[in-house]
């Protein structure tokens, strides 16, 4: 869970918690969130999550 101002335009202001939706950092953005971009998930990730990524707001 994701704080809104990191999580999508449409969380309620205030409320944190927020699911983001993981996806594939090497396929077409397909996160559902308003502004949302497909970013990688683990600053290191293990063989086979290396494409792992979070649905989330550009910083």
């Amino acid at each position: 869970m994701h704080p809104p101002g990191v999580a999508a335009s449409e969380c309620a202001a205030g409320v944190y918690g927020c699911c983001v939706p993981f996806c594939d950092t090497t396929q077409p953005n397909t996160c559902p969130g308003v502004g949302q971009e497909c970013v990688q998930a683990l600053a290191d990730p293990p063989p086979k999550y290396e494409n792992a990524g979070v649905c989330v707001l550009p910083s």
